[in-house]
């Protein structure tokens, strides 16, 4: 099948409604349109299209996760426009069983607004981790800043921060719990840099050693066991 929409930016996650699992892509945009539509597709066969809902806040560059029959997305940018792109600073929670939408308000602590971020659930927690804190594709300022969002308690923490500032990074969890942050960039243009060739490693002190690996930027990352893989991208 294909995706009969396209989109760039967007969040693409697996979600279970009705006790069936769904492809579902969040937000995102359409050739520079900002857009707040959670789209819908049978898989693993047919890729049949359902519009499931139209939330409150379009945006891209989010973070997008799972919990439960929950999607969350949340931060992200508002703009396309180069020299003011909206930071945002919420989060929206999905509900598809329901196909309703509320934006969260939390009982203690704030999201950073922030962009490009990665992220990882690690039960009912969702963590932020790193991206860029700059309003314009000219000034990027990437962030070693990590947040906790918990989904039950439905409060913001911060987490320890990252070694390295870098936005466009990926994340996984390891078998043992362990979180590991692949790639990136330290970059503050959109337009010029180079890629991060460091992973780190979130330990069970709290500490992120900087792991000697090289990557690429913006890989794509899974994990198996103890073992995070990564698919490069061609550039």
């Amino acid at each position: 099948g294909t995706i009969t929409s396209g989109r760039a930016d967007h969040g693409g996650v697996f979600a279970r409604r009705s006790g069936t699992t769904y492809l579902y892509l969040v937000h995102g945009n359409y050739g520079g349109t900002v857009t707040a539509k959670v789209t819908e597709y049978t898989w693993p066969s047919g890729m049949t299209k359902n519009e499931l809902l139209t939330s409150n806040i379009a945006r891209y560059a989010a973070v997008t996760a799972v919990v439960g029959n929950m999607i969350y997305s949340c931060v992200g940018y508002s703009s396309f426009t180069t020299s003011a792109l909206g930071l945002l600073n919420n989060c929206e929670k999905i509900d598809v069983s329901t196909s309703t939408y509320s934006t969260l308000s939390f009982t203690s602590g704030n999201l950073t607004a922030r962009a490009y971020a990665a992220s990882v659930v690690v039960g009912s927690l969702i963590y932020i981790i790193g991206g860029t804190t700059g309003s314009t594709t000219s000034s990027m300022v990437p962030t070693a800043s990590v947040q906790v969002i918990d989904t039950v308690a439905n409060t913001v923490v911060n987490g320890p921060s990252l070694k390295m500032a870098r936005w466009g990074a990926s994340a996984v969890v390891a078998e043992n719990g362990d979180i590991i942050v692949l790639g990136g960039t330290a970059s503050t243009s959109a337009s010029t840099g180079s890629a991060l060739q460091k992973v780190e490693r979130l330990s069970s002190d709290g500490v992120w050693p900087v792991l000697p690996t090289a990557f690429g930027a913006h890989p794509g990352p899974f994990s198996v066991g103890m073992t995070a893989y990564y698919v490069q991208p061609t550039w």
